[in-house]
């Protein structure tokens, strides 16, 4: 950065506000690809520091479709990208009070309506899915740990998704990343071990 030179300024369009930088730091907006935003105060609060696009991890995909058409034209919030919904068994992780999705069902308990839910999600907007698969008990012991959901469940979710066209994501805490996934349909599978989520590539 240098100082503006006669020529580039008067190049300006009209009305342009010029803001004197010297001495300030300019940084590009930040991405963060994993948050969880309760209210507008919440994307506020992120845009104030600097964060301009965000991957909201949400349970509702018609309410965070319209949240990110409408973040596209608003200046008070950053850019969302939505990742939803997030499946997990019933009384499972992400089945501990967060709101259940008018529109399509989060819990399957076969693999017939795992694969619905799935075409639910694609008809609603959906980009991808995620599945929680963690029974917890890492962070719950001595607690009982959480239900976790069937492998065929799982597996018809993710084989669905694949014919959807959508990305699917996996949480599994400390476990195998690839226990769910039928070695008759392999997946090209990145690992991040550190927070067990596999990305089907």
């Amino acid at each position: 950065m240098g100082p503006a030179t006669p020529g580039a300024v008067k190049a300006l369009p009209p009305g342009t506000q010029v803001i004197a930088a010297g001495g300030k730091w300019i940084v590009p907006g930040l991405i963060d690809a994993h948050v969880h935003a309760e209210s507008d105060d919440d994307l506020e609060t992120m845009l104030h520091w600097g964060v301009t696009s965000v991957r909201l991890m949400a349970e509702d995909v018609a309410a965070t479709e319209r949240l990110a058409a409408a973040s596209r034209e608003r200046r008070d919030i950053p850019e969302v990208f939505p990742a939803a919904p997030i499946f997990t068994a019933k009384e499972g992780w992400w089945d501990q009070g967060e709101p259940p999705d008018s529109n399509l069902n989060r819990f399957p308990g076969s693999p017939d309506e795992a694969r619905r839910s799935v075409r639910r999600a694609k008809v609603l907007g959906a980009r991808e899915i995620k599945l929680m698969l963690d029974d917890m008990g890492w962070c719950r012991d001595p607690k009982p740990r959480l239900p976790r959901m069937k492998p065929e469940i799982a597996k018809a979710l993710i084989d669905e998704a694949r014919r959807a066209g959508l990305r699917g994501r996996r949480a599994d805490e400390g476990s195998d990343p690839t226990t769910c996934f039928d070695g008759t349909h392999p997946l090209q599978l990145r690992v991040y071990t550190r927070h067990g989520v596999c990305v089907d590539t």
